[in-house]
């Protein structure tokens, strides 16, 4: 892994910003076009069942 400055790409660095090189990840919508899936899947990212899937994954969730 890549450190910065030391500081080492952990989730306890990611989650608490001491870490500087991250970037956000956007679920983008049409207004216009409504689905009745959107929101479900919004709501399953959101969940625990959702946020344990994206660290299991190797990636940053949520702050708990």
């Amino acid at each position: 892994m890549l450190s910065i400055d030391g500081v080492y790409p952990t989730l306890e660095n990611i989650g608490n910003g001491s870490y500087p090189l991250t970037t956000n990840v956007c679920l983008v919508t049409r207004k216009n076009e409504p689905n009745p899936n959107v929101q479900k899947m919004i709501d399953f990212i959101l969940s625990n069942d959702g946020q344990d899937i994206i660290r299991k994954t190797g990636y940053a969730g949520l702050a708990k």
